[in-house]
């Protein structure tokens, strides 16, 4: 909940909060906080992305280590 102009509004995201500012409160600053949140977003997910990458990355070479050591090409101490 957030209070607007003394009115309680219900907002469950930021991007509510956002839009009941920019739509009862300060126009400017409601769509200012929309391209914020829009840029974090877009952020956000480049950095999903780049995680599952990386996940993939380290399956690949776990699979590579099993594979060789199931060929006795490394031995454990």
């Amino acid at each position: 909940m957030i209070l607007i102009n003394n009115n309680w509004e219900k907002a469950d995201t930021l991007q509510d909060i956002a839009k009941i500012i920019k739509e009862q409160y300060n126009h400017e600053l409601g769509e200012t906080m929309e391209l914020l949140l829009e840029n974090d977003s877009d952020d956000l997910e480049c950095l999903k992305d780049s995680l599952d990458s990386a996940k993939e990355a380290i399956e690949e070479l776990q699979d590579q280590i099993t594979e060789m050591m199931c060929n006795k090409k490394i031995y454990r101490n």
